[in-house]
């Protein structure tokens, strides 16, 4: 079965909130993640390339929310060159060797999404549904605390979610998006601007394809 992450596996995977998102992010933005990293962390965010004359934009996954603090993962898209992607840690005030990938998956003007996928090998990152890189471990990932991101991007919405085992997921059941066009039942849920993820029975039903929806002021109805 393809996996709600776009991997191969043989259960749907499921996610839990961990904390609200931000939204609507000044930028340079720094943000607390509640907890720290742990395995099965799953960090989307949501934005757009501004079309200016900076050439740069970066994610930074660090132990602290001061500019000092040790970096994990620094993702630091550049587009001098024709475009590429740098990797890199920061420890003690010391950056390690980077790691270079000659591919550009952002546009200038254009939307993206970037989910981090985090275990307990690597960053697993994907652009836009397309699995883009793996950055293994250079320090321990459950130090890491907070997120910053600076650069020539806005920042829509960061959501925080962490995998379940799938012994947790009821039986018919899968974690998603409300499909579009499917009349639901109570009890309703107050209206929001933001994507809602919800547990959706899907029995009798086997190709009930998923897409995010918005509430667009309206309330939504969910399953009993």
């Amino acid at each position: 079965m393809q996996s709600e992450s776009g991997h191969e596996g043989d259960e749907e995977l499921a996610f839990r909130d961990t904390q609200p998102p931000y939204i609507n992010l000044p930028v340079p933005f720094t943000g607390r993640i509640e907890g720290g990293l742990q395995d099965g962390h799953k960090v989307t965010v949501m934005g757009r390339v501004l079309s200016t004359d900076e050439n740069r934009f970066s994610v930074n996954f660090q132990t602290g929310i001061s500019d000092t603090n040790n970096i994990a993962f620094h993702f630091n898209p550049r587009f001098d060159g024709g475009g590429y992607v740098v990797c890199n840690t920061r420890q003690q005030g010391n950056w390690g060797s980077e790691a270079k990938k000659m591919q550009m998956p952002f546009q200038k003007g254009s939307e993206f999404e970037i989910c981090f996928d985090v275990d307990r090998s690597s960053f697993k990152v994907t652009v836009n549904g397309s699995i883009f890189l793996d950055y293994v471990h250079r320090v321990p990932f459950d130090k890491v605390n907070a997120i910053s991101i600076c650069g020539c991007v806005h920042v829509s919405y960061i959501s925080f979610q962490v995998r379940l085992h799938p012994a947790l997921v009821p039986r018919g059941f899968v974690w998603g998006p409300v499909p579009l066009g499917v009349l639901l039942c109570e009890p309703k849920v107050p209206a929001s601007p933001i994507s809602r993820w919800f547990w959706v029975h899907t029995s009798g039903c086997p190709s009930l394809s998923f897409c995010r929806c918005l509430c667009l002021g309206h309330p939504l109805r969910l399953l009993d």
